[in-house]
């Protein structure tokens, strides 16, 4: 039986979301009755969703720091390019450190927070806290905004090695985003959340130029959906040396894989989702969908196709981008390849094939898509055969 909604109160649904962790496992029609549990949760302490402010979410480790210094300020001059702030929950993985990310936060005036979790953040079970220093027992929760300023909290993971993750890095930032709002110290929070990567540049597909992050919130607001994806576009990135350390970014020089180009098309064509790194949705539903995947699959490798599950089958209105797009690197390497089709077959194994039904636009494939790369053939028939090993040996590792 499920809370009832005068038991919002405190740590109540947190705790009853821990019991439930252990039941009823991989069935999705549970997981849906939680989502709309939490969404009533989350929206019963909310005194007014803000309008005039975007959630930010990411998860990203050293290696993306070059990436990230371009790509966080980037977005943050795009959301004042339309009147809006951006409150940014970036968690920084296991113990590692982005000193030019947020060296370029600090030079546009922006708000800068850390927070540090506790050591038993590197367990798959429970609630993760954040707090305010590492040594210091006081919890740190965001509290209502007092200027008109971006506001950017750093989540510092505890450094062990079953940290790692971008799913268990996640998990924590959504903790502690649901955490603030139930205690009742976040009661105005942005009405709307975009998740975003190292490399989410926001553009019209054209020119890098061009706002895109106004163009995916003009077509969301046209097309009256709660959550869009921005098309999805593979470009590789190159890493240039300055005085002040490397800055990444896409290099349209550098030829993609066919591969690549395939899965691009494949979003739009064929099986649509919406990718982690680039998504906008209304702040209570990407929430709520955040964390039967963080806490249930903790270790998954395919959460974009997960969450926009969980988002077409709670009925909710949601769409890929007509004209918006995000940049998404390649690396050209199988092992990228891999670990993307490995994790959407696995998931699909654990949870059933009828919940795929949504994200297919078509029941064939269409002519433009019939001649698969033999290499990506190849890659997918590996990829399904190590996702059912995985499986069947009781891993995680799909």
């Amino acid at each position: 039986m499920l809370l009832m909604r005068e038991e919002y109160t405190g740590g109540s649904l947190m705790r009853y979301l821990q019991t439930q962790r252990s039941i009823h496992l991989n069935e999705v029609s549970h997981d849906m009755a939680l989502i709309r549990e939490i969404r009533e949760g989350l929206c019963s302490k909310v005194a007014a969703f803000d309008p005039n402010r975007i959630m930010v979410t990411a998860s990203v480790c050293e290696k993306g720091d070059s990436k990230m210094r371009e790509t966080l300020p980037r977005i943050l001059r795009q959301a004042e390019g339309f009147g809006l702030r951006c409150d940014v929950l970036m968690g920084i993985n296991c113990g590692m450190q982005l000193p030019h990310t947020e060296r370029e936060i600090e030079k546009l005036g922006a708000e800068l927070q850390s927070g540090f979790t506790a050591e038993n953040a590197v367990d798959d079970t429970g609630h993760h806290r954040v707090f305010e220093d590492i040594f210091s027992p006081r919890q740190l929760l965001i509290d209502d905004v007092r200027n008109d300023a971006h506001r950017v909290f750093c989540l510092r993971q505890y450094p062990h090695p079953n940290a790692r993750g971008k799913n268990r890095m996640l998990k924590v930032v959504n903790d502690f985003a649901m955490e603030s709002i139930l205690s009742g110290r976040w009661t105005h929070v942005p009405a709307h959340t975009l998740e975003i990567d190292d490399d989410s540049r926001f553009y019209d597909g054209l020119s890098t130029d061009v706002n895109g992050l106004k163009m995916l919130f003009g077509e969301m607001e046209k097309s009256a959906v709660s959550a869009i994806g921005a098309r999805w576009r593979t470009v590789c990135y190159s890493e240039e040396d300055f005085d002040d350390g490397p800055v990444s970014g896409p290099d349209f020089t550098i030829p993609v894989d066919d591969s690549y180009k395939y899965l691009d098309t494949s979003q739009t064509e064929w099986m649509r989702f919406m990718p982690g790194g680039g998504t906008l949705g209304k702040t209570d539903i990407l929430t709520a969908c955040r964390w039967p995947i963080g806490h249930r699959y903790p270790a998954s490798r395919s959460d974009d196709v997960q969450r926009t599950i969980y988002v077409a089958h709670s009925g909710e209105p949601w769409k890929i981008a007509d004209y918006s797009f995000v940049l998404n690197e390649s690396r050209n390497s199988d092992e990228q390849l891999l670990r993307w089709l490995r994790g959407t077959f696995g998931l699909r194994r654990i949870i059933g094939t009828q919940y795929f039904r949504p994200l297919f636009v078509r029941s064939s494939l269409p002519l433009s898509m019939e001649d698969v790369p033999e290499r990506l053939y190849s890659l997918m028939s590996h990829a399904c055969f190590t996702a059912d090993s995985s499986l069947q040996n009781g891993r995680v590792d799909w």
